[in-house]
């Protein structure tokens, strides 16, 4: 991701989506570090001048692809996680797109593939739903396009 954000900072600005994953709460990590890491991208993609829409970590927990010991460790961490990013995105003047919520342990068979911890497609339909909003807020303050006179 930070070659990603390195590249994207050299280009011209526009909405930069961060999704946080559940990866970083079930390594056994601090995750001051993750959200370090975090800051640092979102601040670069900032100074840049890009408008970024910060979705925090979701809640492992709701996956049912994962066993009890690392389903009720990623719930603990995940919260705490997702409060960082949270403060980060508030600190940058960031959008915030809310995460995945029990919808996606209640509606299992319907929002998870096959390995029942990734988005299905109608998963990933409703993650851009949820992110709608602040995608649309974030639009609004890119600069307005000069026309091309030709």
């Amino acid at each position: 991701m930070g070659r990603q954000v390195l590249r994207a900072a050299r280009l011209r600005p526009g909405i930069a989506v961060l999704i946080v994953g559940g990866n970083d709460v079930l390594l056994p990590a601090p995750l001051g570090r993750a959200a370090r890491r975090h800051a640092h991208l979102a601040h670069t993609l900032r100074e840049a001048g890009w408008q970024l829409v910060v979705v925090p970590c979701p809640d492992p927990g709701y996956g049912p692809g994962f066993r009890a010991p690392a389903r009720w460790i990623g719930h603990h961490r995940s919260g705490r996680l997702a409060r960082l990013h949270t403060r980060t995105a508030d600190r940058l003047g960031a959008h915030l797109a809310p995460t995945a919520g029990p919808e996606f342990r209640d509606l299992a068979a319907h929002l998870l593939g096959p390995d029942g911890i990734h988005p299905s497609p109608h998963g990933y339909a409703a993650h851009a739903t949820r992110m709608l909003p602040a995608l649309l807020a974030a639009a609004t303050h890119l600069p307005t396009p000069v026309p091309v006179t030709g």
